[in-house]
């Protein structure tokens, strides 16, 4: 299967690395849906796998923020109607931060195991992450080494690959301010 060890040029190699869409907040889950988009027909399997390991991960945080969110504001609404149908008055700072004691205490266990799931799922991400990573660097390197004239290539690749990998692994990182929902 191609990958991006088969780049003729680094620029071809930069070229077929898919870029990332990120959205305004979802209004419900306040998560900043990511999109895939420019996917080389040359994708290899690493960068697939890591590309579908990264979508689960995202869908699994924006069900969970979703559900978590909008039960939030259900319970708080309920508790504001009842406190003011109770003393005629709105809810007080000390009265909110009493609901929102009593609502982390019953959430805690949901929580809890969202937070393992992340935990696991992160661990679970990790070697996706490196074979692609390893493919995506061992493409950029095999195409600079054979185009070691154009330096100023050579140069951007070597920065692109060493300075953005950490942050947005390896992908191209382009915020919108127009939700691509």
């Amino acid at each position: 299967m191609p990958s991006w060890r088969s780049a003729r040029t680094v620029r071809e190699a930069l070229a077929r690395m898919p870029t990332l869409e990120v959205s305004s907040p979802h209004p419900k889950s306040m998560i900043r849906l990511i999109r895939h988009t420019n996917i080389s027909s040359l994708e290899s399997l690493a960068m697939r796998e890591w590309r579908e390991a990264s979508i689960r991960t995202q869908e699994m945080h924006h069900r969970f923020w979703e559900a978590a969110n909008t039960e939030y504001a259900a319970c708080k609404k309920e508790f504001e109607d009842k406190v003011l149908a109770a003393t005629g008055s709105p809810a007080t700072a000390d009265d909110v931060a009493r609901f929102y004691r009593d609502y982390m205490a019953r959430t805690r266990p949901r929580f809890a195991a969202y937070h393992a799931a992340t935990v696991r799922q992160s661990f679970a991400n990790l070697g996706p992450a490196a074979r692609a990573y390893a493919d995506y660097a061992l493409g950029v390197v095999a195409a600079a080494s054979t185009h070691l004239t154009d330096r100023s290539v050579v140069a951007a690749a070597v920065n692109r690959l060493f300075s953005r990998s950490a942050a947005s692994n390896s992908y191209k990182y382009r915020a919108h301010g127009v939700s691509v929902r």
